[in-house]
């Protein structure tokens, strides 16, 4: 069967299981087993909530210290969730390659591009034709689509069942309940509405607001730059305020066991060495580790499958007292820029940008200051007051960044990781922007299959690594444009004057 198919499939399977709003419950496990998850970002804890409440002893291991509130880590170095900007948007529709973007990644920043890189690996080029190739069917697009987004409705009532059953969950952690996107044009506008619309059920409430309305309820913003908006179900969330949460929950009530500034040197079989000599056994691994743990991947294929997109987030004071969340629709690469408020209210946390950055290590190339000004501009347009706020007096604001594991298509990764260790040791991430919002039901989805229950596997064979092999000749035929390559253009080019001026005068980066 092919790739296709087996989507199609997933989405009749995960409509029908999931087709009623039901108080969930995670049914234990007959099971004394250990199980070690390497990685404590969003996957790797609530996949510890679910394996722990289902019944198996549960080691968290994380190479970072453990993470304080109000202590930043480096980014990046403190992995996408804890290192990243301290806030999430649950909404049904998530990043996928879309028929816009197919010449992404071979246009710059300046051009409205995701392109970072002067060379490519091999995997980094395949995965890029892998990206295109979405983007010139869209036919094929729709139905990957149709899968995150379904993903994407039934994770987002999980976190509700989550939060209403363990409340101190959600305790100082979410901020909206509704969302709203904000677009620059009237056709925005309407495209917006008609693809919410088409994705979310009959009787979730999307609605259009007018500019008038959208200036009612946002008086703050800059609105010369914006035609209307439309609000949507979801919610925002302080996701390190979450994870706080979550590991206070996991380590008190659920005996879970975390081993902090533990990097780990090997993996063979289920037997976890640590740098230190230290061996970790159990019956089980799990590894949530985003994009950073492909010494542990070895020949898997999910190697290649997952491959890092950079973005960017600024902090404003939130001098305007907003307390809604929102989305603003923005042209590539900026896209869409969440906007969401800090746990006591007084900053305004703010994202954006996609870069397609691979395994690399971040350099501080042109490109990386061209996509970091043109989020920052982004910014000033929407927030004036705010931006002036920050850097009265010659003050600079931070532009920070984390590296987000993308997949090609899209779509989540789960699988064993390799065919020798069925049963044992499998991966779990791959989600671009869904990273937060999908892992409740992910972790539904470890536990099955670790359990050996299987229930969901019509879903979850659709999110193997190896789904691109049964399409590779799309993948390998894709017609390509040269004349629209760019030219192959050093990233320690001079910058545009303006953007240098701008970078110098407003920005740490």
């Amino acid at each position: 069967m092919d790739q296709a198919a087996l989507t199609v499939l997933a989405v009749t399977v995960l409509r029908q299981t999931f087709c009623r709003s039901t108080n969930f419950e995670v049914v234990p496990v007959v099971t004394n087993e250990s199980i070690t998850v390497i990685g404590a970002g969003i996957a790797g804890l609530v996949a510890a909530l679910f394996l722990s409440v289902g019944g198996y002893r549960v080691t968290v291991i994380d190479r970072h210290e453990k993470p304080t509130l109000g202590k930043d880590l480096d980014f990046y170095n403190g992995g996408t969730t804890m290192g990243g900007c301290d806030a999430r948007q649950a909404s049904v529709t998530e990043a996928v390659a879309a028929p816009t973007r197919i010449r992404s990644l071979r246009l710059m920043p300046m051009n409205k591009g995701w392109k970072m890189l002067d060379k490519m690996s091999a995997d980094e080029q395949m995965w890029a034709k892998k990206f295109e190739t979405m983007s010139a069917f869209p036919e094929m697009y729709s139905i990957f689509s149709d899968l995150v987004t379904s993903m994407n409705r039934v994770a987002i009532n999980l976190w509700e069942d989550l939060f209403e059953q363990i409340p101190e969950l959600a305790e100082n952690a979410v901020r909206s309940r509704r969302i709203v996107r904000l677009c620059t044009s009237e056709s925005a506008v309407s495209n917006t509405l008609k693809f919410q619309t088409k994705v979310h059920r009959k009787n979730d409430k999307v609605v259009r607001l007018t500019k008038e309305q959208m200036a009612t309820r946002f008086p703050h913003l800059n609105h010369s730059h914006l035609a209307g908006g439309v609000e949507v179900e979801g919610f925002t969330i302080n996701v390190k305020q979450l994870g706080d949460n979550l590991m206070n929950y996991l380590e008190k009530k659920r005996q879970v066991t975390f081993k902090w500034a533990c990097e780990v040197a090997s993996l063979q079989d289920t037997v976890v060495t640590l740098e230190s000599g230290e061996k970790i056994i159990s019956e089980r691994v799990l590894l949530a580790t985003g994009v950073s743990g492909d010494g542990l991947l070895k020949d898997s294929p999910i190697a290649k499958q997952v491959q890092g997109v950079i973005g960017f987030w600024v902090k404003l004071p939130n001098i305007n007292r907003i307390t809604e969340g929102f989305k603003i629709h923005e042209e590539d690469p900026v896209a869409v820029m969440n906007v969401t408020m800090s746990v006591d209210n007084k900053t305004l946390i703010i994202s954006g940008g996609f870069g397609f950055v691979g395994k690399q290590r971040i350099m501080k190339t042109s490109r990386y200051t061209e996509m970091a000004v043109l989020v920052a501009l982004a910014v000033r347009k929407y927030f004036p007051t705010e931006f002036e706020k920050a850097t009265e007096l010659n003050k600079k604001i931070p532009v920070t960044y984390c590296v987000r594991p993308m997949s090609a298509d899209g779509m989540p990764l789960i699988d064993w990781i390799t065919t020798a260790n069925l049963g044992q040791t499998m991966y779990v991430g791959g989600t671009s922007g869904g990273g937060f919002v999908q892992a409740s039901i992910l972790s539904l989805f470890v536990l099955d299959m670790l359990s050996g229950r299987n229930d969901y596997a019509h879903i979850t064979q659709a999110m193997a690594s190896t789904r691109d092999s049964l399409s590779d000749h799309l993948y390998y035929n894709v017609a390509r444009d040269d004349d629209a390559q760019e030219t192959s253009e050093n990233s320690m080019t001079s910058l545009d004057p303006v953007i240098q001026q701008f970078a110098e005068d407003f920005l740490i980066l």
